[in-house]
């Protein structure tokens, strides 16, 4: 009996095929816009922040694909953490694909990852979505087991008074860091952030307009700051 073959959802592979060619350095300034810290930040400062953010990232990868080898995301993701299963979070009407909890707690979100399967984009099965979520939460695994890392020591200055001076880290450079380490150690040809936008796609379609028309934007920006 011939297998019946599940065509792709049109409008999720458009999207994913728009999201397809967006550069490394677009979607970190998309996630940078993100912080709550944004506006204090100058942008010589931003830059700096995204690039020290970028190299943790590639490091760490390599550092971890140095150290064991031919495990993926998942294989590695099992060995080192205690994975759990639930239905979903939302937060601020934000939904989550996953989240970390110290020591060693990955817990996966079933539905928007179901969600996210009932696309049936070629790019995007089982396996795939789940290296990519299990490498952005084991970046923040080994993130927490290691003080020196850029984006626990990275402060910046946000106010002083007399000798007192007050640092904040930023989040966004270990969202950053977590984005290029998933995107490295799953040896990916796109940014795992595509999955984020799926994802949205599949809870809130008209919200994406909004994120396609931002990253046009920080594209154009881009090119603006190239051509000096």
């Amino acid at each position: 009996m011939p297998q019946t073959l599940i065509k792709p959802n049109k409008k999720g592979q458009l999207l994913f095929n728009q999201l397809d060619s967006i550069s490394e350095e677009i979607w970190c300034e998309y996630l940078f816009n993100r912080d709550l810290l944004v506006k204090e930040i100058q942008p010589e400062q931003r830059q700096a922040l995204i690039n020290g953010a970028i190299r943790c990232g590639k490091e760490l990868a390599e550092s971890v694909i140095g150290q064991y080898g031919n495990l993926d995301a998942i294989e590695l993701a099992n060995n080192l953490c205690k994975i759990k299963h639930a239905d979903s979070q939302n937060v601020h009407k934000q939904i989550f694909l996953a989240t970390f909890t110290e020591p060693n707690e990955i817990k996966i979100y079933d539905e928007p990852i179901e969600k996210l399967m009932g696309l049936n984009i070629p790019s995007f099965d089982h396996d795939t979505i789940y290296r990519i979520v299990l490498g952005h939460e084991l970046f923040h695994y080994f993130e927490s087991k290691n003080p020196d890392l850029y984006t626990r020591t990275k402060k910046i200055e946000l106010w002083h008074f007399l000798g007192y001076h007050h640092r904040s880290t930023v989040r966004a450079t270990s969202e950053i860091a977590a984005m290029v380490f998933s995107w490295k150690l799953n040896l990916l040809n796109f940014s795992p952030l595509i999955l984020d936008i799926l994802m949205l796609h599949c809870y809130n379609a008209k919200a994406v307009i909004d994120v396609r028309r931002e990253l046009v934007t920080i594209s154009e920006n881009e090119d603006k700051k190239i051509l000096g």
